[in-house]
């Protein structure tokens, strides 16, 4: 981790989060501190998601407009929360719901030609994104390679997704249920739009209006 935080900081801003308990939340400040803003949660945002408390402090600390945020999803993915989330995007939701049994009835059929063609095509526009934005510098080919076997993963997990929320009314996480899914576009458009064109010092207020609506959920 530290090697990857040195090497990324020679290119952006890294501020680090770090609810790590007291001692290794010193030794990690030891090993970083010279290259990132290590900071720990704010103890006054509460939320039903620790990843969003995260984000939601490292926005206060955050010197540029535009920002990238990660968290350990992107090492070890909770893949059924993410594709809940999905719900956000409904449409987008139900496409990945059909996908299992299209593709069961493909086989079933045994229409070799249009399933061939169905992961011809999953490959091509994965390695049509991988091109875009310098993406080959990061991202090797077999990525795109490996394009359908991730989209079967996603319709599992969202199967697996639409059961959580159906008999359980969210998905768990740290012994609570969280309902909310991620936030759609629209919405997220509307708030872009006011924070866009205030002043700095009103943009931190706009920020944490959701917090404090989140504190009372």
């Amino acid at each position: 981790m530290t090697s990857y935080l040195l090497w990324l900081s020679k290119s952006v801003e890294v501020i680090v989060i770090d609810s790590s308990p007291p001692d290794v939340f010193v030794a990690h400040a030891a090993q970083w501190n010279s290259f990132t803003v290590h900071i720990p949660l704010d103890p006054d945002i509460s939320v039903l998601n620790g990843k969003v408390r995260g984000v939601l402090t490292g926005l206060w600390y955050a010197k540029c407009e535009k920002l990238i945020i990660a968290d350990d999803d992107v090492r070890y993915a909770q893949r059924v929360r993410q594709a809940h989330d999905e719900l956000a995007r409904p449409w987008c939701f139900v496409l990945l719901l059909s996908l299992l049994p299209f593709t069961l009835v493909l086989i079933l059929l045994r229409c070799w030609t249009a399933f061939t063609a169905g992961i011809l095509a999953v490959i091509g526009l994965a390695e049509l994104g991988r091109r875009k934005n310098g993406g080959r510098k990061v991202f090797p080919f077999v990525a795109s390679l490996l394009a359908p076997v991730w989209l079967v993963e996603r319709a599992v997990c969202t199967w697996f997704a639409l059961g959580a929320r159906l008999y359980l009314g969210g998905i768990p996480y740290h012994g609570s249920i969280i309902t909310l899914v991620a936030t759609p576009m629209k919405e997220l458009r509307q708030r872009y739009n006011k924070v866009r064109i205030t002043p700095l010092h009103t943009k931190r207020t706009l920020l944490s209006c959701p917090t404090k609506q989140l504190r009372h959920q």
